[in-house]
């Protein structure tokens, strides 16, 4: 195969390799499979949620850039569910400008999220037996006041500061819900994640809380979908309560933790890719020659002539870089062979030499050994390269000339005594 085509090949193979790669990367992070994803219809979704709001009349939308590029209008709203990334100064400070403009950003995360600490709030474990819980709202609004109970699994209640304002009670004076004034917005943030999930949207009065935050602002609802990725958890409930030894048993089971593996990924989109990498590589290696058969036996053999071989062997010292000190080597050979053949000395001077082979071989013999001689003395030791035609070129004539006298040998010599 010629180095042309091998490369073409490596190319090709390299550009599939690469397309797959990142075929298989936007598939995996496609958002539809992501937990707490507005565009997840499974259990740990919230796409209930998404379109709870877009039923209502509300313009909804999901945010996919930059918090820099945040929109300028004000009244806006933006949801940040479970963020499973830490958020950089930079998009702490592009946050703070679009919230002091007069928006809103509702927060659903653990106590333990980074994002939380980053925002100065605070939580701690709330244990209490009743569930679903009885709560209260603390503030005149008519959307807070129909809930009645929510199921709170996450047992993790928020701790009001200074700056901030209890929204939300349970019937032990457990903080639920907070909000803090910043500049002319505010930030809302709720311990419990599992509310706004497809899978507890509809218990209890679970529906109320988001509508709370949203129905008397006439702005965008933005869903934040650059917060997601598959290393984000489920919140699951404890599995025991320090303040009660029934809680174990009054408590859903866990959901299983997502560690998706490469036959979980392929699903129907995913095996309609892998088909189709199998069907693109079975053409192209159709097209390149493959046949998907029984091998056929040649029946006629074919042997290489000595020109072949040496061709063969001139490309191969080509790639290796050794061209000169191949001919230097055949050159030596050649003359360690005449030595022998003649019965000379390997000290004698090149002058005896030439008279020698003149006398046993010919003149011509002499001419053509003597001219190859300076030629390849000249080479080796200049910085020229030696082209492929040459190479061949001079080691079929040291062929050529040890041929020559392997048949000189072979003929019957005359003795003295016998001429006379």
């Amino acid at each position: 195969m010629r180095r042309g085509k091998v490369w073409l090949i490596v190319v090709g193979v390299v550009i599939v390799c690469g397309l797959i790669a990142i075929s298989l990367s936007k598939w995996v992070s496609f958002p539809s499979k992501k937990p707490y994803s507005a565009q997840n219809p499974k259990e740990l979704g919230v796409k209930a949620l998404y379109l709870l709001f877009e039923k209502r009349g509300k313009k909804v939308g999901l945010w996919e850039s930059e918090y820099e590029q945040l929109p300028s209008e004000k009244q806006d709203t933006l949801i940040v569910i479970s963020p499973s990334e830490s958020p950089s100064p930079s998009d702490l400070q592009s946050l703070t400008k679009w919230i002091e403009k007069g928006n809103q950003l509702v927060l659903w995360a653990s106590i333990d999220s980074k994002w939380v600490k980053a925002f100065q709030f605070n939580g701690v474990p709330c244990y209490t037996s009743a569930e679903p819980r009885r709560v209260r709202a603390v503030v005149d609004d008519p959307w807070l006041k129909e809930i009645k109970e929510l199921d709170w699994p996450s047992q993790e209640c928020a701790v009001s500061s200074n700056k901030d304002k209890k929204i939300l009670l349970d019937e032990e004076n457990h903080t639920l819900v907070v909000k803090r004034k910043v500049g002319n917005g505010s930030i809302i943030y709720i311990p419990d994640v599992s509310l706004v999930t497809n899978l507890r949207i509809d218990k209890a009065d679970h529906l109320a809380l988001p509508l709370a935050f949203v129905e008397n602002r006439p702005g965008k609802i933005w869903f934040d979908e650059t917060i997601h990725s598959w290393s984000a958890k489920p919140i699951n409930p404890p599995s025991s309560s320090p303040n009660s030894s029934s809680q174990q048993e009054s408590a859903e089971p866990e959901l299983p933790e997502i560690s998706p593996s490469f036959f979980s990924l392929l699903n129907s989109d995913g095996w309609f890719i892998l088909l189709q990498l199998v069907i693109f590589i079975v053409f192209w290696l159709y097209a390149k020659g493959k046949r998907f058969a029984a091998p056929r036996f040649e029946s006629v053999k074919e042997t290489r002539d000595g020109l072949e071989y040496v061709e063969a062997m001139a490309r191969w010292y080509h790639r290796s870089g050794i061209r000169k000190e191949t001919l230097l080597s055949q050159h030596n050979g050649l003359r360690e062979h005449i030595l022998q053949t003649f019965h000379l000395p390997k000290d004698i001077s090149e002058e005896s030499l030439l008279q020698h082979i003149e006398q046993f071989m010919g003149n011509e013999y002499r001419q053509t050994y003597q001219n190859l001689s300076k030629i390849i003395a000249q080479v080796v030791f200049s910085k020229k390269r030696i082209s492929h035609a040459v190479f061949v070129e001079w080691s079929v004539t040291i062929a050529q000339l040890r041929r020559e006298l392997e048949q000189w040998k072979a003929r019957p010599q005359i003795s003295a005594a016998s001429k006379v």
